[in-house]
């Protein structure tokens, strides 16, 4: 009885003494328009986080001169140039998903706040294109702004929320996508990709499956073509750990970028077994010309796969 009672006493301490790992922190929300951010003298927590990526360009517009600016591995980065009040940078690749890293504006009048400190995280595919840092109260104007860009984004998830709603109550089966215009003359064409796509080293993921699918029926009111197109995989992980799919991005070599409606997966891929995943976008018709980098990743940003030469049908 002793003998057992030592063993849990000790077990115990040892869960004590070293707790389980923290988990990894989420990535933030990346802002489409202009990023606002207002300093207090008495700010406490965690410094503001602005999304950046590689080969983006991020402007800082700071409404008060500094000293002297701080950017930890600034030889990490492919452009830094500053003014008396702007800043900007541009990622290098030498960056990895979901790193941070911390910048600070030290103020030169001495007034309070005397710094601002921002943490910059590096998104997989998105970047906070101006950031406007105020330190001082903000012009009527700027509020202005601020409203019409908060108007604009709500009608947009507005429109995004109708869209939703139609497709999650309408007709089932077959008739679901003939409903939707997804199905046609043409149909929905689809490819294998296996052969053709290149996994970017570094992942501990590997497709098994990978078909590409197009729909080029939709279209609306005599305007250009509107296509839908949908990447399936069959993921195996040879991780540590279960992987589950926060978010993806399509990126083709000119630019183009078809919007992301959703992304599937059932449920984790465990370490060593296999799950499907399907990311469904929407495009113009010119917009889908390819190639493209398919990027998918998990929460923290840092663990997810990037596949290039991915071509639809």
């Amino acid at each position: 009885m002793r003998s057992l009672l030592s063993v849990v006493l000790l077990a115990l301490a040892l869960f004590v003494a070293f707790p389980s790992a923290a988990e990894p922190p989420s990535l933030p929300l990346c802002e489409s328009g202009v990023r606002y951010i207002e300093l207090v003298a008495d700010a406490t927590g965690k410094p503001p986080e602005v999304c950046i990526h590689d080969g983006l360009t991020t402007t800082f517009i700071v409404d008060s001169k500094w000293a002297r600016m701080v950017l930890k591995e600034r030889e990490r980065f492919r452009h830094v140039a500053e003014t008396a009040d702007t800043f900007v940078l541009i990622p290098s690749e030498l960056l990895r998903d979901g790193e941070r890293i911390p910048l600070t504006f030290y103020f030169e009048d001495g007034a309070a706040p005397t710094s601002a400190s921002l943490m910059l995280v590096v998104h997989p595919a998105q970047a906070e294109q101006q950031v406007e840092v105020s330190r001082h109260p903000r012009q009527v104007a700027s509020y202005q702004q601020e409203a019409r860009q908060a108007r604009a984004e709500a009608r947009q998830c507005q429109q995004e929320k109708t869209r939703l709603q139609a497709e999650c109550d309408g007709p089932s089966g077959i008739t679901g996508p003939i409903a939707l215009g997804l199905v046609g003359t043409g149909g929905v064409s689809s490819r294998d990709l296996l052969d053709e796509a290149v996994v970017r080293p570094g992942s501990t993921l590997a497709p098994i499956m990978l078909r590409g699918y197009r729909s080029t029926i939709q279209q609306g009111g005599g305007e250009e073509w509107r296509v839908r197109l949908a990447v399936e995989l069959d993921l195996a992980n040879g991780g540590t750990e279960p992987w589950k799919a926060a978010g993806a991005a399509l990126m083709g070599s000119n630019g183009e970028a078809p919007r992301i409606l959703q992304v599937w997966q059932l449920e984790p891929i465990f370490v060593g077994g296999t799950r499907r995943v399907v990311v469904e976008a929407e495009a113009m018709e010119r917009e889908v010309g390819g190639p493209f980098i398919l990027k998918l990743w998990a929460e923290d940003g840092a663990s997810g796969l990037t596949l290039e030469g991915i071509t639809f049908p």
